[in-house]
This record gives C-alpha cells, sequence and structure tokens, in this order.
C-alpha cells in the first residue's frame, strides 16, 4: 500500500480547551458500531449518561446536540468528559480521527486534514509551499482499480499543483490554467454564484450572516471585478492565501474524479470554492473600510467556516460539482 499525506500534518496537535471553535459544538456526534457497543456496556453513572443520550434515527445512531449546541460530553472547560471518565481508545471513528481523513483506491491511500479545524488551518497557513510525502508498506488491498486511471489523475494533480505553486505571474492566470486542464471553459455570473450558495444546507448558524454579507456587497458593488488583482482593497498576501486555497481543495477532491463521470465536476467545486472565498474574503475587506486591516487570523477563521459549510455535507459538494441549476 502506497500512503500520501502533506508534510504539515506532521505538526498537527489538538489544542482541546484552547480551541477558539471547537469541532464538539455546531456537529452532531456519529457513532460507530463498536463504539457504540462499548458506551451501552459502560458500567456505573457514567455508562447510564453515556445510554441516555444515545439517538438512533433513520439507520444512524449518534449524539444530539445540547440546547447550546454543544455535544452533551463536552464540559466547560471545552474538554471531552468521555475521553477523561474511559481514556483515548474510548472515542468513536469521527472524533478520533477529525480533522484527518482518509480516502482510498486500490493500493493507494490518501491522508489529510480539514481546514475546517482551525488549529489546523493555522499551520496550513503558516507555511510557504504544501509538499507531499510518500511511504509504503506491505499490505495489499482487495480492491480492484484501474491503476492506468489512477496514476493519470495523480499525475494531473500533481502539474495543477506545480502550476499554482510555481508563483509564476498572477493568481488569476495560475488558477485559470489548472481550470482548463479540469476542462472548465466559463465561470458563472457571481450572483448565479450567490444563489446556489443559497441553496445549500445550512450546517453552521453563522454562515447565514457571511451569506447575507457577501448578498449586500453584490447588490452595492453591482459589477465585482473577476480578477482578484483588480478587486480593491485587499491584502498583499490574498494571492498567497487563495493559492494555498486552491492546492487544498485540488489535493482533497482530485481524486473524486476517479469515481466521478469528469474532471469538470472537480473544476466546478474548485472553481465555485475559490470564488465564493474572494467574495467573501472582498465583502469582508469592504465592510471594514480601511478601519482595521484583515490579516492571516482574519482569514483562517474565515476559511474554516466555509471548509465546514462546503466540505462537511456530501449534498454541499455536489451542489458545487454539478452543472446544472
Amino acid at each position: 500500500m502506497i500512503y500520501e499525506y502533506p508534510e504539515d500534518i506532521e505538526n498537527f496537535a489538538c489544542i482541546a480547551g484552547d480551541c477558539p471553535d471547537t469541532c464538539c459544538a455546531g456537529w452532531e456526534v456519529d457513532l460507530d458500531e463498536d463504539t457504540c457497543a462499548l458506551y451501552r456496556e459502560t458500567a456505573g453513572p457514567f455508562g447510564d449518561r453515556l445510554r441516555a443520550a444515545i439517538h438512533e434515527e433513520d439507520g444512524y445512531t449518534f449524539f444530539p446536540l445540547t440546547e447550546e449546541n454543544r455535544c452533551p460530553f463536552l464540559d466547560k472547560r471545552g474538554l471531552c468528559e468521555i475521553y477523561r471518565e474511559l481514556g483515548p481508545t474510548s472515542l468513536s471513528v469521527t472524533c478520533d480521527e477529525y480533522p484527518r481523513y482518509y480516502l482510498q483506491v486500490g493500493d493507494y491511500e490518501q491522508i489529510d486534514m480539514s481546514l475546517s479545524c482551525m488549529e489546523y488551518a493555522r499551520i496550513y497557513f503558516a507555511s510557504e509551499r504544501r509538499t507531499l510525502h510518500r511511504m509504503q508498506d506491505e499490505m495489499i488491498s482487495d480492491e480492484d482499480c484501474d491503476e492506468t486511471r489512477l496514476l493519470a489523475i495523480l499525475d494531473l494533480r500533481d502539474r495543477i499543483l506545480d502550476i499554482l505553486q510555481s508563483g509564476e505571474g498572477s493568481f488569476d492566470s495560475r488558477f485559470q490554467k489548472t481550470l482548463e486542464l479540469c476542462g472548465m471553459t466559463a465561470a458563472e455570473t457571481d450572483p448565479a454564484l450567490q444563489e446556489r450558495m443559497e441553496r445549500a444546507e445550512i450546517l453552521d448558524e453563522r454562515w447565514e450572516g457571511k451569506l447575507a454579507l457577501v448578498r449586500s456587497y453584490l447588490e452595492e458593488e453591482k459589477n465585482v471585478p473577476a480578477a482578484v488583482s483588480d478587486i480593491k482593497g485587499l491584502p498583499g498576501d490574498t494571492d498567497r492565501w487563495l493559492t494555498k486555497t486552491a492546492v487544498y481543495f485540488f489535493f482533497r477532491y482530485m481524486i473524486d474524479a476517479y469515481y466521478d463521470e469528469d474532471k469538470s465536476r472537480l473544476g466546478r467545486l474548485v472553481s465555485r470554492s475559490i470564488r465564493y472565498t474572494v467574495l467573501l474574503l472582498a465583502a469582508e475587506v469592504h465592510k471594514r473600510n480601511g478601519e482595521a486591516a484583515f490579516d492571516q487570523d482574519d482569514f483562517v477563521e474565515m476559511i474554516h467556516l466555509i471548509s465546514r459549510q462546503i466540505e462537511h455535507c456530501e449534498e454541499n459538494v455536489d451542489l458545487l460539482k454539478d452543472a446544472g441549476l
């Protein structure tokens, strides 16, 4: 088995109670079969609490959120009571792996982390270039795989990452080249993109405010320049931030092209994600009207919310991939 992963994930460690936006709030906690069995068999008062919190609906088992929109086992300090009472091996697969994810095709496995985690996003945007590492072991998958197709997709991904990270020309020119390689010929208008984003499922109540901010910005500005470099007032690091964001989305989702009907679906997802990032960034800067600088910490906070909204719902991902309205 070949494993490929970005170098920077080795620098990640959960900061638990110090996290400014804990992953234990806002999302219901899915329970896998083994973890659920462990919780149901736990003795004592804490076991009683676990069993009382388990909820089943439509074939899924999970912990519903409290009225405060938090996991019922997240204490006031932002720490996990299950971890404290039963140890690290007691966590569900969802809790144990996040923000990591693993995607396997045949004898190849891609490992990465999600920008929806603010601590990982901070680490990611602190580096200049994404460097990929590979390792191999003796394991062999029993999954059928078209190796020629897989290698072609990975080669295209590497070519795209090289273009984006080359630093040659503007972000606009580099990004356009990558979209053309994915079969993208034209982008939709900003109002059409806004309408699409408004149809997505809301995963975080803060997202409604971001939608409203972009909506107001589009109504006020009327014709937002297509080129990022022509939008007034953007910070000097915008080129690097957008480059890093595009690199993240291409690495994360290129592997989907192995199963999707065509790579233009990938192109639409990345194009719409990046353009909406640009619109939200421009709207945030416009709202400040020069009174306060927009820095990298602000961008990390913004992009982690975009990632939460887009990436943690398959229907939202498909909405951005689809060609139709």
